[in-house]
């Protein structure tokens, strides 16, 4: 779960989603003091705060390509046809006239 080649693994991919450790540890809520003494191996994560890491990152990764994405391509809005009830909007479910006074 640590180990300095996990730790550098993980300052590269926040640089490249354009995060700081300092704010990938705010969005992941670890102090940036845990994250340090899990990267000098002074105390190891727990498994909560580590995942929380692990997805704030992920999250920033997505967020950065998503931001980087070509557009797609929108359908051009289809002509809906009129129809041919013009109070079956109005009625719950198109449900017809007769349907209605057999409810009441």
């Amino acid at each position: 779960m640590s180990g300095t080649a996990d730790f550098e693994d993980i300052e590269r991919r926040a640089k490249a989603a354009g995060l700081t450790i300092d704010q990938l540890c705010e969005r992941a809520e670890v102090h940036r003091s845990s994250y340090q003494r899990w990267k000098a191996d002074k105390i190891g994560p727990t498994m909560r705060k580590w995942n929380a890491l692990m997805a704030a990152l992920k999250a920033a990764e997505a967020g950065r390509a998503k931001d980087h994405a070509s557009p797609l391509p929108q359908p051009a809005e289809a002509e809906i046809p009129p129809t041919t009830q013009p109070d079956a909007a109005k009625r719950p479910c198109g449900v017809g006239g007769d349907a209605l006074a057999a409810v009441a």
